[in-house]
């Protein structure tokens, strides 16, 4: 397990975190499956398309299904090793690589 890894683990466990935080964690894994913090092939053999999200977009996204704090989204996606990117319009987002392909 890696360091980053390890520390997200230990600040999700702390006694400390409410039972908000977790539960938006646990979303925010679920949201995940799909997508990578580096580019490659996803679990069906396609390549990962880049696909760059701002952490409010990312609240958005999940929005209908819990209310998530950008706090939390911008430490769960630093801890999980996401890098950032500048898109055209000057704004900084999440690099994201998505598996289009990938149905559940």
């Amino acid at each position: 397990m890696n360091k980053d890894l390890k520390q997200f683990l230990d600040w999700l466990k702390e006694n400390d975190r409410s039972e908000e935080e977790k539960m938006q964690c646990n979303l925010l894994d679920e949201y995940m499956k799909t997508r990578d913090n580096l580019p490659g092939k996803g679990v069906t053999g396609s390549e990962l398309v880049f696909d760059p999200k701002s952490s409010v977009e990312i609240a958005d996204e999940l929005g209908t299904m819990y209310n998530m704090d950008i706090g939390v989204i911008a430490q769960y996606m630093f801890l999980h090793e996401f890098g950032t990117t500048t898109a055209e319009d000057g704004t900084v987002k999440w690099a994201i690589w998505r598996d289009m392909d990938f149905q559940v």
